[in-house]
């Protein structure tokens, strides 16, 4: 449930980011302002339970976003938990 919610958040504000400028600051703000405290709160919680497995290069840039495509990434992993949840 709180990867469905959080998902559905970082959506939204992927939809209103600029896709053709990676380094869109104010974007990447909001996402520090209104996600990061849940998203850093929820993935200690998949840690704990061994969920938090993301298939890319450096996993601490889905815990740190440094741009739009470390939220996507994020928003992918937190989006196949909801839905696929790992087995």
């Amino acid at each position: 449930m709180r990867c469905r919610k959080l998902a559905n958040g970082l959506d939204k504000l992927l939809e209103g980011w600029e896709r053709h400028d990676p380094k869109n600051k104010e974007a990447l703000r909001e996402y520090n302002n209104r996600f990061k405290a849940d998203a850093n709160r929820l993935i200690e919680d998949l840690k704990t339970y061994d969920l938090w497995v993301p298939q890319v290069d450096d996993p601490a840039f889905l815990e740190n976003p440094e741009n739009r495509q470390d939220v996507q990434n994020l928003y992918s992993y937190l989006r196949w938990v909801h839905l696929a949840f790992p087995t």
